[in-house]
């Protein structure tokens, strides 16, 4: 045998890209996936910020909110705190009305589609894959609030999306890995709730 023989390489090069080719296509495909789930978590931020502003100015989703007699006129409210679930379409306290729910994902125009700004947009007009199952809103009482002032109770809204499911992608596309979003919540505080 000739040493000349033992010095071939014909293969070499398509061995070599065999494998350093597979691991850059893998991080290829994980950058791909984590763009995705960042874009949809800023998405999905926005929409929150969106929900809650509107949560601020909206017929509450809890009923008792704007009917409750707490006390006589200029009496401090006592403490209270209502946690309404679009899952299970029920309040901690109070009933849950199911319309008002609806303005907050949908709008003024109770449909979900990014429509040009003629009435106030829902959440799921900013991130489509808004559902109510996957909504929570939550009223929990402000300092210094008195029963009877103008524009009724202030309460701190807080908007919250769970389980939401991250729908696009390459790996979660394929169907052999489910992930959801990291919650997401924003607070405000009301201002005048009705419609």
């Amino acid at each position: 045998m000739k040493l000349r023989d033992l010095r071939k390489t014909d293969g070499a090069v398509a061995v070599e890209f065999a494998l350093v080719g597979t691991v850059v296509i893998f991080v290829l495909i994980v950058l791909v996936e984590l763009m995705a789930a960042f874009f949809q978590w800023n998405t999905g931020q926005r929409a929150v910020r969106a929900g809650a502003r509107l949560a601020a100015v909206s017929t509450p989703v809890s009923q008792d909110i704007k009917t409750k007699e707490w006390a006589e006129i200029g009496a401090y409210v006592p403490d209270y705190s209502r946690v309404c679930s679009g899952k299970t379409k029920s309040c901690s306290v109070g009933n849950y009305d199911s319309a008002a729910m609806a303005r907050l994902i949908y709008g003024a125009d109770n449909s979900c589609a990014p429509e040009p700004l003629r009435e106030r947009r829902g959440m799921c007009d900013i991130f489509p894959l808004i559902e109510e199952k996957y909504v929570t809103v939550e009223y929990t009482s402000s300092l210094n609030e008195v029963y009877g002032a103008p524009g009724g109770l202030q309460p701190i809204v807080t908007v919250r999306l769970e389980g939401v499911p991250l729908s696009y992608g390459i790996i979660s596309g394929s169907g052999w890995m489910f992930v959801d979003l990291p919650d997401i919540s924003a607070t405000v505080i009301g201002q005048d709730l009705s419609n």
